[in-house]
């Protein structure tokens, strides 16, 4: 048997994805999602838990109020990062436009650096109520 923990946080946030066509393309003006992260931790049916649910929400909660919670994901090289910075904005730099897919992993690699023991098997991003992106182990 193996058993499995999900931790979720809800945030608020920017982007703008520079580059795309078609549908895509009006992606490139500023805008913002409701987005819902999912964390799932293998826990391995271990008594004491490999993974305490108090511990990792605590370190989760905290990593999406600083980091994610009203921030503007933004490409390094956009410009705009500039004037978000030039103007006290919460800015979460980003190598390459700033998609779900690449917002996804990025908070997967976070994770994972912040909770080195714990063996997270995969993220979900959730953008608004219909598009979510998963980074899986």
């Amino acid at each position: 048997m193996n058993i499995s923990i999900s931790v979720e946080a809800d945030f608020a946030a920017g982007h703008r994805i520079l580059g795309l066509t078609g549908e895509g393309a009006k992606c490139s003006t500023p805008h913002g999602h409701n987005f819902r992260a999912v964390w799932e931790f293998d826990s391995h049916d271990a008594f004491p838990p490999a993974v305490e649910f108090g511990s990792v929400k605590r370190v989760l909660k905290e990593l999406v109020a600083s980091r994610f919670d009203h921030a503007f994901f933004c490409d390094k090289d956009d410009l705009f990062m500039d004037w978000l910075i030039a103007n006290n904005c919460k800015v979460f730099p980003m190598d390459g436009p700033p998609t779900t897919e690449r917002m996804v992993y990025q908070i997967a690699e976070l994770t994972k650096r912040l909770l080195s023991d714990a063996d997270l098997r995969s993220v979900r991003l959730h953008e608004g109520p219909v598009n979510t992106a998963i980074c899986t182990f």
